[in-house]
């Protein structure tokens, strides 16, 4: 079910590829038939703190995870060292939060 949710913390690059992380995330018992290792790890990375945005792997670090109650907002930040603080508050049902920090860093970089 849809609803509001926050999220914050830290995107920390990652130097995983999506074979390592299909290892590491227990892919090699999964049936290749029916999605691709992409697939399968975008699928479950979530659950073990890894994300995928533009391509790149990230370790994160929440301090806050699917809490509720905020008005909306996006606060996002791309750090030297490429890593991104996020703190984000949006409606899921119409974006997961990675792409809400995606969309985020678009308009940052325009």
């Amino acid at each position: 079910m849809s609803d509001y949710e926050r999220n914050k913390g830290k995107l920390i690059p990652s130097n995983k590829t999506i074979d390592d992380l299909f290892t590491e995330l227990g892919g090699v018992e999964y049936n290749l038939d029916v999605h691709t290792k992409e697939e399968y790890v975008r699928d479950v990375c979530y659950e073990y703190d890894y994300e995928i945005i533009n391509d790149t792997i990230y370790k994160v670090e929440f301090d806050v995870k699917g809490d509720c109650d905020y008005p909306e907002f996006a606060d996002v930040k791309m750090n030297k060292d490429g890593s991104i603080d996020f703190h984000t508050y949006h409606y899921n049902g119409g974006a997961h939060w990675t792409e809400v920090v995606s969309g985020e860093l678009a308009k940052q970089s325009k």
